[in-house]
């Protein structure tokens, strides 16, 4: 006989669980609104206070400049009235704001000019130096090379969405979004670019990341691309613009779970960096509150220190002298520089350290030729990783593309950390015949490129931490040192060593 008392009792009881599940669920989806929220709010505060300093210093320069004028001015009448002056005599006047009136003495001892011409060269050195740590060329590039907004590919239809959010330090940060249309939630996976590089830098891989089922994202970091900005920290800032795209995604997760009624579809996100991007996947997912599946690391730095003695001693096998004091203060006078235009510290950027707290698996790349940062930083930071990890060596030079063999892995890896659906697969990535052409030519109108770069925009040559750029920061190295170590003379030398703290 049929206990009705009991079948009633059991649906009360899966009403409270449903009543509780979506209780939960409310209150997630709560935080997560407010979470970025949260972060919108101070960003446009920080704004605020970014446009009030600005006018501060706008204002101040005016004075000065109106004040250099009057100074200029007070010169000139002094010169009509005493054309025997002090500029006759070879004397520079110095003002109070740094600006001189520069004459040569040409009874100057060449000596004396030898030594000026070398602290101008280590000058220009120093300042090339500091550029290319948080102020590199910025990727310059048109929007129509991130593709159409929508198109087809392996019969489907996508679309490409692109968003602008504000983060905590009052940024505007691009990103680009490209999903299949009508796909439900499916796993995301976030694209880290490089050094000098751009969201751009993503094409190559989205035709095999589209193929496997999932939905891609790509940002100008701060200082890079259309981002706004001036400056890059090479992972210290970086780290809180994922933190602000990951907390768009997972605003947009639970808005898209109430819209189709799937309150139980995971929210997974996968990461994928490229030297800069790569250590700034390492130091957000060493964060408590990082909630990523799993992340790609491809060429990280495990110290920016430990990369600048490596260049100080490459610049020493090509010929530069520089004792080990002179590049202590080198250093020293770097981190104070960088400190005081871009607010971080630069014995901060180690990834390294930050890998003995990241529990997120992570799949290491590097190029087995890889001349600027060398394979043994992905070693290191592989050997003190705290989570799963595995280490892949590739052939190929820092900037070059990888082989379809470490797509093929990187894929495997994304498959079986997210647990990619059979069914979301569109094509199988092993078969691609032209993996790094971008989704939208996978088809007759392939034929019409010739290059990859001609079909997708990206050039591996132009853009990111190429080799010229590579050769570029070298050579600022070798000028700063170089140039501040030539003088061969004990009382040369002592100079020198004051002359490293006066930049």
């Amino acid at each position: 006989m049929f206990n009705f008392g009991k079948q009633r009792k059991l649906d009360e009881e899966k009403k409270k669980q449903e009543d509780l599940i979506a209780a939960q669920l409310k209150a997630l989806e709560l935080d997560h609104e407010l979470e970025y929220e949260k972060m919108t709010q101070k960003g446009l505060v920080k704004q605020q206070e970014q446009r009030i300093q600005k006018e501060k210093e706008e204002i101040e320069e005016r004075q000065r400049q109106e004040k250099k004028k009057k100074r200029e001015l007070a010169k000139k009448s002094s010169a009509v009235s005493s054309p025997s002056g002090d500029a006759e005599n070879g004397i520079a006047i110095v003002d109070h704001d740094g600006d001189s009136d520069s004459s040569v003495d040409e009874n100057a001892q060449p000596n004396q000019n030898q030594d000026k011409n070398y602290l101008e060269m280590a000058r220009m050195g120093y300042q090339q130096l500091i550029n290319a740590i948080i102020r590199p060329p910025r990727a310059n590039y048109e929007m129509r090379q991130l593709g159409p907004s929508k198109f087809n590919f392996a019969g489907k239809a996508f679309e490409r969405e692109d968003w602008t959010l504000m983060t905590e330090r009052g940024y505007n940060l691009k990103v680009s979004q490209w999903s299949l249309v009508g796909g439900g939630i499916r796993p995301i996976l976030i694209y880290l670019h490089g050094n000098a590089s751009a969201r751009l830098e993503v094409i190559p891989q989205l035709t095999s990341l589209l193929a496997m089922g999932m939905t891609v994202v790509s940002l100008d970091f701060v200082g890079s691309g259309k981002s706004d900005g001036e400056f890059v920290s090479l992972g210290y800032y970086e780290r809180e613009d994922l933190a602000t795209v990951v907390a768009h995604l997972r605003r947009l997760h639970h808005q898209q779970q109430k819209d189709t009624g799937d309150e139980v579809a995971e929210f997974k996100i996968a990461l994928w960096g490229r030297s800069m991007g790569a250590s700034t996947a390492i130091m957000y997912g060493a964060r408590p509150d990082a909630r990523v599946n799993c992340m790609i690391c491809d060429s990280a730095f495990s110290s920016l220190q430990n990369l600048a003695e490596e260049l100080v001693e490459t610049a020493r096998k090509q010929g530069v002298v520089v004792p080990n004091v002179v590049v202590s203060a080198a250093i020293q006078m770097i981190q104070w520089t960088v400190q005081k235009d871009a607010d971080f510290n630069i014995r901060d950027l180690t990834p390294v350290k930050y890998a003995e707290d990241c529990d997120v698996p992570a799949l290491f790349v590097h190029g087995e030729h890889d001349d600027f940062i060398k394979p043994h930083h992905s070693e290191d930071i592989c050997e003190k990783y705290k989570g799963s990890k595995n280490l892949l060596m590739v052939e190929g030079d820092h900037n070059d593309p990888r082989p379809h063999s470490c797509i093929v892995a990187c894929e495997s890896f994304l498959q079986r950390r997210l647990e990619m659906k059979e069914e979301w697969k569109l094509l199988d990535v092993a078969s691609l015949k032209h993996p790094m052409y971008p989704p939208w030519v996978q088809d007759s109108t392939m034929g019409k490129y010739k290059t990859t770069a001609a079909s997708n925009g990206f050039d591996d040559k132009t853009m990111g931490m190429t080799t010229k750029r590579q050769q570029e920061i070298q050579s600022s190295i070798n000028t700063m040192l170089g140039s501040g170590a030539a003088p061969s003379t004990p009382d040369a030398h002592a100079e020198q060593s004051s002359v490293e703290v006066e930049f």
